[in-house]
């Protein structure tokens, strides 16, 4: 009770998730997407990617097609991702975006471990889409193999609820927040120069909903990790994150967060 009434008392972070997506961004080239993607060419270079897409959860939300997925690298090597959506309507029939067939997205996490995971979030307006979307389809579009570097893992993940009394019955409670806790373990003889946590969201009917990615060393993102900066080789750093209900997917804050995933990274070049 009293970490809850602490969490309360305390300012509540609010991430800017699908409030952006309201107003359309007209330097984006389809519309509002999230920061676990890049949008960039493949490089010449580049080679098949072997990869596996779960969790994956697709909805429409305020004219907007929403797509949500966890990414699991196949290949035994350190890769940096692309990724190839396309939208179908329900005849099945392909919808263009922006007069394009597909698009090719690079995950934020740039360099994958073998057998390692990603995950990422976009969204489309509808204006950009030929038609109306009622599904997608993905594949690994590329890949370009990575020097391996450390390996970040995220440890005893919870988190703790935020609740008030319902105002219209007082025999109730409503979830107006959720605190994100874990420990990062670097395991590895590397340091981590620049670690990024994603954040993957779950409602209570288990669907992944969005993910975020955030910068502990950015003061804008709410998150404590202790001790600040690299996180060194076999070294551990705790992790406390508060996510508010007031930015979040409509659906989501109708249904509520079940869980949190989280995924670690280092940034490396940021490139």
């Amino acid at each position: 009770m009293h970490r809850l009434f602490v969490f309360l008392m305390t300012v509540i972070f609010s991430w800017c998730l699908l409030a952006a997506a309201c107003s359309e961004d007209k330097s984006q080239t389809v519309g509002y997407v999230t920061n676990t993607i890049i949008m960039e060419p493949v490089p010449e270079d580049a080679d098949s990617a072997h990869v596996d897409f779960r969790d994956l959860n697709q909805y429409t939300e305020n004219n907007l097609f929403c797509v949500a997925s966890v990414v699991d690298n196949q290949s035994l090597l350190w890769q940096r991702v692309w990724v190839r959506l396309e939208l179908f309507d329900a005849a099945d029939k392909p919808l263009t975006i922006d007069g394009d067939s597909s698009i090719v997205f690079r995950l934020a996490c740039n360099a994958i471990p073998p057998k390692g995971a990603s995950a990422f979030f976009l969204s489309i307006p509808f204006q950009k889409i030929s038609g109306t979307p009622a599904f997608c389809r993905l594949s690994g579009a590329a890949a370009v193999e990575q020097e391996p570097g450390a390996i970040l893992i995220a440890l005893d993940v919870g988190g703790v609820r935020a609740l008030r009394p319902d105002p219209t019955d007082s025999t109730k409670t409503v979830d107006v927040g959720y605190q994100a806790q874990a420990t990062i373990d670097n395991p590895l003889n590397f340091v981590a120069q620049r670690p990024r946590i994603l954040f993957l969201l779950y409602g209570k009917d288990q669907k992944l909903y969005f993910v975020q990615m955030l910068d502990p060393q950015d003061p804008t993102s709410g998150m404590h990790l202790e001790p600040v900066g690299p996180i060194g080789p076999q070294s551990r750093a705790n992790l406390v994150c508060p996510v508010s209900y007031q930015l979040l997917p409509q659906t989501l804050r109708d249904i509520h967060i079940q869980r949190i995933d989280i995924q670690v990274y280092d940034a490396r070049d940021d490139k």
